[in-house]
């Protein structure tokens, strides 16, 4: 993996058997009654097979190298889904990505942070301020915490 990245200049976010926007259009196949089949391994990164594999060390090489943690394989699994059987990665992944400041949260995130803008997304931070005169740092309240954060989303 490390020839690959590093001298090869292979990308680390290059996707295998890339059909996954053959599957994601709704075009159909001649295969068994006609319907696209999802083959799980389809557009997997090098992340997925090693979230997959529980190579932790290859993980974490891979991530410090800008591998992306949510991209999808046709299956619709992230590496992180993909990890998420073995004790190791799954604890790598709980403890690289912030859970939540306010509240911990229980399961793995799905999308970036920057994509939960559903109404039932929760708006999980903590909201700061301070004067120029102090270097002391006041939290806002949980309503004016919820406004900013609401503030700050770009609609689609």
């Amino acid at each position: 993996v490390k020839y690959l990245v590093e001298n090869a200049q292979c990308s680390v976010n290059a996707q295998n058997l890339q059909d996954l926007a053959k599957a994601l259009s709704g075009v159909t196949t001649a295969g068994a009654g006609g319907h696209y089949e999802v083959n799980p391994s389809a557009a997997s990164t090098a992340l997925h097979g090693a979230c997959f594999g529980g190579h932790l060390e290859i993980v974490e090489y891979l991530i410090e190298h800008d591998a992306d943690y949510f991209i999808l394989n046709q299956a619709l699994e992230t590496p992180i889904k993909n990890g998420y059987g073995n004790a190791k990665i799954r604890n790598f992944f709980e403890k690289f990505l912030i859970l939540g400041y306010s509240q911990i949260g229980e399961t793995l995130p799905k999308v970036p942070i920057t994509e939960k803008t559903t109404a039932t997304t929760v708006f999980d931070c903590i909201w700061e301020h301070k004067s120029l005169s102090s270097n002391e740092w006041h939290s806002f309240s949980e309503n004016e915490s919820k406004e900013l954060s609401q503030s700050l989303i770009v609609s689609p």
